[in-house]
């Protein structure tokens, strides 16, 4: 191999940094082709060690339409009422996953409206549960449930 000034994520070439045009960078990303899920080392011609810096960016019109309905990943969270809930809520807020405003609680739980991070959250009984949640599925096909629920909630 010709030595050349660059740097490969190891242990598969997925990540290839070049030297930057920005002088206080040593290295920039050309491309990220696939994604590592293994602990990844650089290796470099030179026999010093290099300060890296890597980041990420995406445009904010990719960035919106990755959490609205029916794009990406959602979030439901029963028992939202809870302290868990809520902030499970906050964390994934924060992550940017869309929150999706409905919940499930126990039977006295039914009809309250949850305002967690500026989102109103509508909590159902379990009377209700089949037909809401098919209604859910439908316009969050990705769908991750979280359940703090109270166990005679679920069990009638």
């Amino acid at each position: 191999m010709a030595t050349t000034n660059w740097l490969m994520a190891s242990p598969t070439p997925s990540v290839f940094l070049h030297p930057s045009v920005n002088p206080r960078l040593a290295f920039a990303s050309i491309k990220n082709q696939t994604l590592v899920k293994t602990r990844v080392s650089f290796l470099t011609n030179a026999k010093r060690r290099l300060p890296v810096v890597l980041s990420m960016t995406a445009t904010e019109e990719g960035a919106v339409k990755s959490v609205l309905p029916g794009n990406g990943i959602s979030i439901m969270v029963n028992g939202c009422t809870g302290k868990m809930g809520k902030a499970v809520i906050k964390a994934a807020d924060t992550a940017g996953v869309n929150i999706v405003p409905t919940s499930f609680g126990s039977a006295s739980e039914a009809g309250q409206t949850v305002e967690v991070c500026g989102k109103e959250i509508t909590v159902h009984g379990p009377t209700e549960r089949e037909e809401v949640l098919s209604s859910v599925f439908e316009k969050h096909p990705e769908l991750i449930v979280v359940d703090y629920t109270i166990p005679t909630a679920v069990n009638g």
